[in-house]
């Protein structure tokens, strides 16, 4: 068996590509995994979703993936207690309401995104230190499903998104990722564009564009309307897929190429906390 330690994780651009690089290790060398976190004293939400995906790809595998719970610090254990990560694996460990949004993994079915309309609605965006109207809770709320219809549709990951998010009350801000481990953005969109030329976060930015979905198709607006929304109240959208970042904020989309691939998807959103929205 061989033992990884985990080390702290912000949601840094940097961050993401540590996580990326701790999955091919994890995945490179084939054999069971032991995941240590004695060096680790924090892991924002995107950590805890992608560390939850990771387990189970290594375990739908020939090998298998475990966690060191001792390893944990008791600050750290009571956070992923808190957002339901330790419920994931022990149904006897409950999970509660807190500055948390909860982790939560979802393999739809049929169509079926009841559960996550309401997720959204309630545990994301119904929450008392966001002070969204219902019209424009329900637009958000648009948006982010047709990410997780898109993952459903067309990333080839199972059906299966894994979703946790953070409010930091210092701070005055929500963050939220939605994550798959499909075939990712620039594989879809470059079915479409078919421009050899174009580097992945070239191809992450035309998803960006009103009539162009994630998946390559037409007709989507989701990323779109969710941009201009971000735009609008100072917040922070991150896509993450393949080699290439996309940030969107009110300065515009920034691009960025990094080494470490990353064959899925992930929309990380930030949204501010001290204003109003109307």
């Amino acid at each position: 068996m061989k033992l990884i330690r985990v080390n702290r994780i912000n949601d840094d651009p940097g961050d993401f590509i540590y996580l990326f690089r701790l999955r091919e290790l994890a995945l490179g060398y084939n054999e069971n995994i032991r995941l240590n976190f004695s060096e680790c004293n924090f892991l924002r939400p995107n950590a805890v979703a992608f560390i939850a995906a990771l387990h189970d790809e290594i375990n739908s595998g020939k090998y298998s993936c475990s966690i060191d719970w001792q390893s944990i610090s008791p600050r750290l254990l009571t956070n992923l207690q808190q957002n339901g990560f330790c419920y994931y694996f022990d149904k006897s460990i409950r999970p509660w309401e807190g500055n948390s949004i909860r982790f939560r993994k979802d393999i739809f079915k049929n169509g079926d995104f009841e559960n996550i309309i309401k997720y959204l609605q309630e545990h994301c965006l119904g929450r008392s230190y966001l002070t969204i109207p219902p019209k424009s809770r329900h637009e958000i709320v648009s948006n982010l499903l047709e990410v997780y219809i898109n993952s459903n549709n067309h990333s080839m990951s199972g059906n299966t998104v894994y979703t946790c998010g953070q409010f930091f009350p210092g701070l005055k801000y929500l963050k939220v990722t939605i994550l798959d481990l499909g075939v990712g953005i620039p594989f879809n969109i470059d079915r479409i564009v078919n421009k050899p030329e174009l580097v992945d976060a070239q191809l992450i930015r035309v998803a960006f564009l009103k009539g162009i979905t994630s998946t390559g198709q037409l007709g989507g607006n989701g990323l779109p309307q969710l941009y201009e929304f971000i735009k609008e109240y100072s917040g922070t959208l991150d896509v993450y897929s393949g080699k290439g970042l996309v940030r969107g904020n009110k300065a515009g989309l920034w691009l960025h190429k990094h080494e470490q691939s990353f064959k899925g998807t992930i929309v990380h959103l930030t949204l501010k906390c001290d204003i109003i929205y109307s």
